[in-house]
């Protein structure tokens, strides 16, 4: 008889073999993970040396003195990096990988317990082992801030309060543009007091970063110009026209860049693409329930994003389970138990040229538009016809 690959997937998601050898494998893994931060995390660095400034009274945001690696994020996350610049930076490294291992679990059993399968997690998870690489090796933020977010969107699957959905939207505020990842979580109902709780929250911390720092009342303005700084300082083009780069902005630019004489406007393509995109996204999503529709902002937060480098795809996690999860219930072709191998293993590393070829026109971005306008005209019909579908 020959076995499906919905056969398959049905029969290891119960099978001890399968899931001893998962977790076997995903143990060493993660001291992999763990030791590439500890030994690398040159992202980390620059949270801890912003944490490490503000507590000797000097700048978070210098670009005189950091060039392109200064702090790029919002005043209100600083607080957030300062318990581990308590520590030596050989001990806060440590520590930082420990977090990131630790919420990587998290975002494992929370997945879980939102309703996907055994499979379909950890496939996906396995799938994803050139993102995690990327991304412990940068020593970044990501698996932490989806971690915190499954878990409360843990919180206001039941129980609808606003704060849930607030502290949701203030995670995802960490890359600026990145917030759109949060628009899942807002409904007709709650979207003025989620919104305010957001705003009194952001205000009232980056009052104190204010009082509290050398920058004073210009906090804001230096933070603008320490997040618009830094392309200047990588290597020529790669801000925009580089392949590490593989959201949409990047691709209209790249392709722009080798078919027309006259480069377009970053600042305005960015715009345009981010506005058009959420529109799209907007139409798209408006019939899922709360759980696909955040994990589909999610995705569409990443692939707008004007710097969508490698590691921020860890945010495509929750979109990759949901997808293998539907092709195991055979709600969708069996194709789509490709779309993690396709997201998370198709790079100019695993096939050369013909990688650096698909980088070019943002591969991984085009992979996650498609399981977008797809899933969300799948699962709209879905959930119109069962309320309680996922």
């Amino acid at each position: 008889m020959k076995l499906s690959t919905t056969s398959i997937s049905t029969l290891l998601n119960e099978n001890k073999i399968y899931r001893n050898l998962f977790w076997v494998l995903f143990s060493l893994a993660l001291i992999f993970l763990f030791f590439d931060t500890a030994d690398n995390g040159h992202d980390f660095v620059v949270m801890y040396r912003a944490a490490s400034s503000y507590l000797h009274h000097e700048p978070i945001y210098s670009i005189e003195r950091d060039g392109g690696m200064v702090f790029k994020y919002p005043p209100w996350w600083i607080f957030c990096f300062i318990p581990y610049a308590l520590f030596p930076l050989s001990v806060a490294k440590a520590l930082w990988a420990a977090t990131n291992v630790g919420s990587l679990v998290s975002i494992f059993f929370s997945l879980m317990r939102l309703g996907f399968s055994f499979f379909s997690v950890s496939v996906s998870v396995m799938a994803f082992w050139g993102i995690w690489a990327v991304h412990f090796i940068d020593g970044q933020v990501e698996v932490l801030v989806l971690a915190l977010v499954l878990f409360l969107l843990e919180k206001l699957n039941n129980n609808k309060l606003p704060k849930y959905a607030a502290g949701i939207v203030y995670l995802m505020s960490i890359k600026g543009p990145s917030i759109l990842g949060a628009f899942g979580v807002f409904t007709k109902k709650n979207i003025l007091k989620v919104g305010s709780i957001f705003f009194i929250v952001i205000s009232t911390v980056t009052l104190i970063a204010s009082l509290t720092t050398t920058h004073g009342m210009n906090i804001m303005s230096d933070w603008k110009d320490a997040a618009s700084s830094g392309s200047q300082a990588l290597e020529p083009g790669k801000a925009v026209l580089g392949r590490d780069n593989q959201g949409i902005p990047a691709m209209v630019h790249r392709v722009n860049g080798s078919f027309s004489a006259h480069a377009l406007p970053e600042l305005g393509v960015n715009g345009i693409v981010f506005v058009l995109g959420a529109v799209v996204a907007l139409y798209l999503f408006s019939g899922l329930s709360l759980i696909p529709r955040t994990f589909f902002w999610l995705a569409a937060g990443v692939v707008l994003h004007p710097l969508a480098w490698f590691h921020l795809f860890v945010w495509c996690l929750p979109l990759t389970v949901y997808v293998v999860d539907r092709a195991g219930k055979r709600e969708v072709n069996e194709i789509w138990f490709w779309f993690p191998l396709l997201l998370g293993a198709v790079t100019a590393r695993t096939l050369g040229s013909f990688g650096q070829s698909l980088e070019f026109y943002s591969f991984k971005s085009l992979v996650v538009c498609t399981g977008l306008v797809w899933f969300s005209i799948k699962s709209s019909a879905l959930t119109q016809s069962n309320p309680r579908h996922i």
